[in-house]
């Protein structure tokens, strides 16, 4: 499950979180080609206001061969990680996200809710009123605000190049200098991994640096990767800052951080200073996949898939 909040949910063996496919009409089909593929993360309980939500990575032994297979401790114990009501405040200044992306309620209502499957409660509102394929601000934002925080993913160029995830990563020779500079900081700092963990490795940590060229960043949560990004800094409201995730001996990752560079109003597409990124054909295949589920295509996307279908004609 990679984008949006999903990817922030931690492991309990006694999870407050249900993942689920059985919604609505399901992924488009022949008889049903207007429909969407939704998946869902719903309460498998009362939750209380500062408990923190968890999913399960493994519902079967309590998620114990997955944490045991990759040589990843599993803690058992998370009421540590509540927060008080009181906290609350401060925790939504610092570290909710006032950006918002992905299916809107005219789409939930229309074509997922009307299925026959089972459709979890869903509070309506909090979805945008239309479809935000690309990032809109979920509420006023003022110039220096932070937008977003979001952690990512180091990886080789080699493994992303020609998948459908390209257009969503950044690419060493997109970012800016000030980018740079920070990725050679934290390198030299060993803060900085192309970190690899597989079969292929015994599921033993590697480092597999070769050259800042052929890093690629990717925002795997949150919707960093799903703000435009426009090659004129003058048509850009927001800019990104690369961070550390934490000391080296955590094996740490990085945290990419979205402020306003100017003043946003609710509503408003984000726009990065960064040049796009990513082919043609990894652009098409990104739009084959989000097909597939019938998910909405942003204005770019958009305008590809129609040339394309032009061209064939």
């Amino acid at each position: 499950v990679l984008l949006g909040k999903c990817m922030f949910y931690n492991h309990s063996p006694e999870p407050n979180l249900l993942w689920s496919t059985n919604i609505g009409r399901g992924a488009p089909s022949e008889a049903d080609p207007d429909s969407v593929g939704t998946a869902v993360f719903v309460a498998k309980r009362y939750i209380e206001q500062g408990e923190e939500l968890f999913s399960s990575y493994g519902l079967e032994d309590g998620g114990r061969s997955w944490f045991e297979a990759r040589r990843i401790p599993m803690a058992d114990n998370v009421a540590d990680s509540n927060i008080t009501v009181d906290e609350m405040d401060r925790y939504r200044r610092d570290y909710c996200a006032k950006s918002v992306a992905g299916i809107g309620s005219d789409t939930y209502s229309n074509r997922i809710k009307s299925g026959n499957k089972q459709v979890y409660k869903l509070n309506v509102e909090r979805l945008p009123v239309n479809d935000a394929p690309s990032a809109v601000a979920k509420v006023s934002i003022t110039n220096g605000e932070r937008v977003e925080l979001a952690p990512a993913l180091v990886l080789s160029r080699e493994m992303v190049t020609g998948t459908a995830i390209a257009p969503l990563c950044f690419f060493w020779q997109e970012l800016t200098e000030e980018h740079h500079e920070a990725l050679l900081e934290l390198r030299e700092g060993g803060r900085l991994k192309v970190q690899q963990q597989g079969h292929d490795t015994q599921w033993h940590r590697r480092d597999f640096f070769s050259s800042f060229q052929d890093v690629v960043i990717f925002a795997a949560a949150g919707n960093v990767a799903l703000i435009e990004r426009v090659a004129d800094s003058n048509d850009a409201n927001c800019e990104m800052k690369i961070r550390s995730s934490g000391p080296e001996s955590e094996g740490a990752g990085l945290v990419l951080e979205v402020i306003a560079i100017k003043d946003i109003h609710a509503g408003e597409a984000l726009r990065l200073n960064i040049v796009p990124t990513g082919s043609k054909e990894e652009k098409l295949a990104l739009v084959g996949i989000l097909e597939q589920t019938g998910q909405p295509l942003s204005s770019s996307l958009q305008a590809l898939k129609g040339h394309m279908d032009n061209d064939e004609l």
